[in-house]
């Protein structure tokens, strides 16, 4: 340190002598950092501040030769840390009045901490920019006075990931990360990698378009975008609709006398399929609610964009709604005693008109629908599919859904509610009787494609 001295003489009981001959030393900032004995060479009081200019030693120094060296305790050499904290510890030999630690989480050395008069240090691990597999190297260097000093040995450690999925276990703690699990989500990507590349490592998958994040990167689809509905590889076939090929081939077929259950759990099936403006459409099916807390229970979707397409029940009135619109039944029209019903909504394009059927009766109809693009989000059966994920859930039982490509008249929908469509049916998109699964993948009638997933096991 460059200092500046000033010899003073002074007559006066100063330290340890009366009459003596003093010179004093400043650093650059004026701070007085030693007075030293003219007369006494061996005399010589140190001042030492830390970085705010706190003074953090003062007394008598000797040039002192040190008996031991510093050893550097914990953590050890290439030590893999766990913890959210890096409890650093070393030795303090005899003689040494205060340390400075240096760390080097790259290339160079920087001076982390100076002016410690304790032999230990603690850092939030968070602190340190190091990537997986990256070390962190640390060395303390003890003093006893400015110009005397000892140097320990340089140290390296790291950060533990025990499921080696480029998180360490530290910045998993707490959350929906395991540090015993590689993919936590389980998409196929590690939660190392999702978070790398913005996407949600908790989320199997994160753009909310049904398909999971690790397919999607895969196979060059948008993993922040909801685009089940694209066709990414111009192949003639919608990315869903690849996805659920993918995902039942090999697959072995069950068959049953079935139907959706959805009774006291938030649970639904997904579809490929997204209302449009552009397209005439009907969604019918027959329920059976199980409980009603006064809450919508709907099927279809809604992407926050004004892009309903949605029919069920708001208490004991039918509730549809299609683009910004939505209507009620004028009256109650569930009959409580009634232990299946029968609910269809019905949008025409041409006409821009909704009507809504309870049991194969026109119980809603609205004119000068505004409705202008595509749903982001594809239809639920069993719940709405919301811009956040599924919502509005049924609690109960549905069977016979269909979906068209035209909206069916009144007469259609008594018909096809009481004789459910076959295979090839002009306009029919989609019929699903949940009697063949693959796995969680169900049947559509309409195609022989498996093609609708439930959210989970056990719903049929």
């Amino acid at each position: 340190m460059k200092s500046l001295s000033l010899f003073i003489i002074v007559l006066m009981f100063v330290g340890k002598a009366y009459g003596s001959s003093y010179s004093f030393e400043y650093d650059l900032l004026g701070r007085l950092i030693a007075i030293n004995n003219v007369e006494h060479a061996s005399e010589k009081s140190t001042y030492i501040y830390d970085g705010a200019g706190n003074v953090i030693y003062s007394g008598d120094i000797d040039n002192v030769a040190f008996s031991d060296p510093i050893l550097l305790l914990s953590p050890l050499m290439n030590e893999e840390v766990q913890t959210d904290t890096v409890r650093l510890t070393w030795s303090k030999p005899s003689g040494v009045k205060f340390f400075d630690v240096y760390i080097s989480d790259g290339n160079e050395s920087t001076k982390y901490k100076s002016g410690l008069q304790e032999s230990k240090l603690i850092i939030p691990s968070d602190y340190f920019s190091v990537t997986s597999g990256e070390k962190v190297k640390w060395k303390v260097v003890g003093y006893s006075s400015l110009e005397n000093s000892i140097e320990s040995l340089v140290y390296e450690f790291g950060f533990s990931d025990k499921d080696n999925d480029g998180l360490y276990d530290f910045q998993e703690s707490g959350g929906c990360n395991s540090f015993d699990d590689f993919d936590s989500d389980n998409d196929g990507l590690s939660d190392g990698f999702e978070i790398e590349n913005g996407f949600d490592p908790c989320l199997f998958d994160t753009d909310g378009d049904g398909i999971s994040d690790g397919y999607e990167f895969t196979n060059l689809s948008d993993v922040l975008l909801a685009d089940s509905w694209v066709d990414s590889n111009s192949n003639g076939k919608s990315n869903w609709y690849e996805y659920a090929d993918h995902e039942t081939s090999g697959l072995n077929v069950s068959i049953g006398d079935r139907v959706l259950e959805l009774r006291d759990s938030e649970s639904y099936a997904l579809t490929g399929i997204h209302a449009d403006s552009n397209s005439s459409m009907t969604l019918m099916y027959w329920v059976m609610h199980h409980g009603y807390d006064g809450e919508y229970q709907l099927s279809g979707s809604r992407d926050g964009g004004d892009h309903r397409f949605y029919v069920g029940r708001n208490g004991s009135k039918l509730i549809a709604g299609v683009g910004k619109n939505i209507g009620n039944s004028p009256q109650d029209t569930f009959n409580p005693s009634v232990i299946w019903n029968h609910v269809t909504v019905t949008y025409d394009k041409d006409s821009k008109s909704l009507h809504g059927y309870l049991n194969g009766i026109n119980v809603l109809s609205k004119s000068n629908i505004d409705f202008k693009g595509n749903s982001a989000r594809s239809l639920l059966i069993g719940a709405m599919n919301n811009s956040f994920g599924g919502a509005f859930y049924i609690n109960g039982q549905v069977d016979d859904v269909q979906v068209w490509s035209r909206a069916l008249s009144g007469s259609e929908v008594q018909g096809y509610m009481l004789t459910p469509p076959v295979a090839g049916e002009a306009d029919l998109l989609a019929y699903y009787d949940f009697s063949r699964a693959k796995g969680r993948w169900v049947e559509n009638v309409a195609t022989g494609a498996f093609d609708a997933l439930l959210s989970e096991d056990g719903l049929l």
